[in-house]
């Protein structure tokens, strides 16, 4: 039997995670019946959760570090050593260390020195002390927009085997870093989520009282709030999505919120997609009728709502790679190339929106028109798209499981 020590990921919170995390499983189990998986995830206050969340999925999971593990004087508070303690050992008992980080080497505007010290990079330098082989499978890398980003990222790429990138954007950013590295694009593994339709139908009968509506599913996101000034209603992409929702009202559609970051004991929309929901819901209340899905459900429960959808638009990027992936067309709220990346995959990029660059919905608006004219004709090429997909991600697993120790 081979262990993976799996960085990068949570079960609780972003349903990205999961959906990665249960996606990689299945296809790499699919190559490699001897694998055993430990997770590292979101320690602290949120480690309760994160096990609670992970025993439901019959996941092994441990405390990830970060700077303040293993800098002073944070690190002499409390129990933070040993938790630095448990990952290295965590560490020493597997064969490779995995990292499944879904945006790596983010350089400012876009991502801060923080998020680039406190997550990737430092798993690669741990891991290298701990003398393990550091593997890292399809993410989204860039941009390499500082010259210490830029450094950090070559330090860390050029030592991996192969570099497993999300997409052709992503691809040619890391070979214009690297010239002559081995690099190839395959799409996100949570394309190939399983998910069951008529569970979504349930979803959706309990939310609007019937099966099938003609609407549209909206995740907005906590993210492009925080990239956005003002609070509440005020904020820019609240008052952007308030603008959606009526414009779709107007339509004769109706609108499901469907968060897909919720993280447990946390009210502020720049953390959690359902505060966000919630501040867009109360801007209209009193002038329309706005359901939401508050439960904490599974990444294929929401895959499955999304499923029963008319069309979709996605601020979050695994609502859109659930929507895709389940034939349902989507427009893209844009914050980072890895969306047009993904909507490439599809043959879906005419359909991405730069929701940080615009002022205002009304390009937005064009699209979801020409979308919903074209909708069927969009929805058959997803289904043709995704049995290539699939393929694609099997491929992708077999390739990436020929890098494990034996």
């Amino acid at each position: 039997m081979a262990t993976l020590f799996v960085t990068g990921l949570c079960f609780q919170g972003n349903k990205g995670g999961p959906a990665i995390a249960l996606s990689l499983i299945d296809q790499l189990r699919q190559q490699r019946s001897d694998l055993n998986f430990v997770f590292a995830v979101p320690g602290g206050a949120a480690f309760a959760h994160e096990k609670e969340a992970a025993a439901r999925y019959g996941v092994r999971v441990t405390e990830a570090v970060g700077l303040k593990n293993i800098l002073p004087p944070f690190a002499l508070a409390g129990s933070r050593w040993r938790r630095v303690i448990a990952w290295v050992h965590a560490v020493r008992q597997a064969d490779a260390v995995l990292d499944m980080t879904a945006i790596s080497y983010v350089g400012p505007p876009v991502g801060s020195m923080k998020m680039l010290l406190d997550t990737r990079f430092l798993c690669f330098v741990l891991t290298h002390l701990a003398n393990r082989p550091f593997l890292a499978w399809t993410q989204s890398y860039g941009p390499f927009s500082t010259k210490l980003v830029a450094a950090l990222a070559r330090m860390d790429l050029k030592r991996l085997p192969l570099v497993f990138c999300r997409g052709t954007d992503c691809q040619a950013a890391v070979e214009k870093l690297l010239p002559g590295v081995r690099a190839i694009s395959f799409p996100d593994v949570a394309t190939a989520l399983p998910f069951d339709h008529e569970r979504g139908r349930e979803l959706v009968q309990g939310v609007f009282g019937h099966h099938g509506p003609r609407f549209v599913s909206l995740s907005p996101s906590a993210v492009i709030y925080s990239k956005k000034p003002g609070e509440g209603a005020a904020n820019g992409h609240v008052a952007d999505m308030v603008a959606l929702c009526r414009a779709l009202r107007a339509r004769d559609l109706d609108v499901l919120l469907v968060p897909h970051t919720l993280r447990v004991g946390y009210d502020n929309p720049r953390l959690c997609d359902l505060a966000v929901c919630r501040a867009i819901r109360d801007a209209l209340k009193g002038e329309m009728p706005l359901q939401v899905l508050e439960e904490d459900l599974s990444p294929g429960d929401l895959k499955a709502a999304i499923s029963c959808a008319h069309v979709h638009v996605g601020a979050r990027y695994h609502s859109i790679v659930a929507a895709l992936s389940a034939g349902v067309p989507a427009v893209s709220l844009s914050w980072h190339p890895k969306y047009r990346d993904l909507m490439r995959e599809y043959g879906q990029d005419d359909f991405v929106f730069d929701a940080i660059g615009n002022t205002g919905i009304e390009p937005l608006l064009r699209n979801l028109d020409l979308l919903l004219a074209e909708r069927e004709e969009r929805a058959a090429a997803l289904r043709t798209a995704q049995v290539r997909i699939v393929a694609r991600v099997a491929e992708n697993a077999q390739l990436c499981a020929t890098l494990f120790p034996r």
